[in-house]
């Protein structure tokens, strides 16, 4: 282990990162941190913290203040109602929009080719990233190459 400066330090191929204090996240249970070039959604979820990608994947809008149910161990996007486990980034329900909703996109995507690529894209898992708590601060780990 790499010596901590209170900041940051590298464990095996982990690089953990100070992100803010245990306290921090009583008001705020969500929060979103930079750290080397990923935006970090935090989620105090109970007494436990998660990290996952902040953005959804499907259309790349903000995750944060979206619902946490954690009797199920999901987030829900709150743009399409997409949901994630939290705990391993798998999807549980992609894109769940009413019907009419569905047809009125498909035919708006014959004139978007951007457009057209989110109606059809796959469903995609988020990335979850590594977390601690050490002394009263909320650590986040990235790995990194060797």
């Amino acid at each position: 282990m790499a010596e901590n400066n209170n900041k940051e330090f590298t464990e095996g191929n982990i690089l953990w990162k100070n992100v803010a204090t245990v306290s921090s996240f009583d008001k705020k249970e969500q929060q979103v941190f930079n750290v080397n070039k990923n935006e970090i959604l935090i989620a105090k979820v109970g007494d436990k913290f998660k990290a996952m990608q902040s953005r959804c994947p499907h259309a790349g809008l903000s995750m944060l203040g979206s619902q946490i149910n954690s009797e199920k161990d999901l987030i829900f996007c709150k743009w399409h109602n997409t949901s994630f486990c939290y705990k391993d980034g798998k999807v549980d329900k992609w894109v769940d929009v009413p019907p009419y909703q569905k047809k009125l996109v498909k035919v708006l995507a014959l004139f978007s080719k951007k457009l057209k690529q989110m109606v059809e894209m796959p469903a995609t898992p988020i990335e979850i990233f590594k977390i601690q708590v050490i002394e009263k601060n909320v650590w986040v780990g990235i790995e990194v190459a060797n």
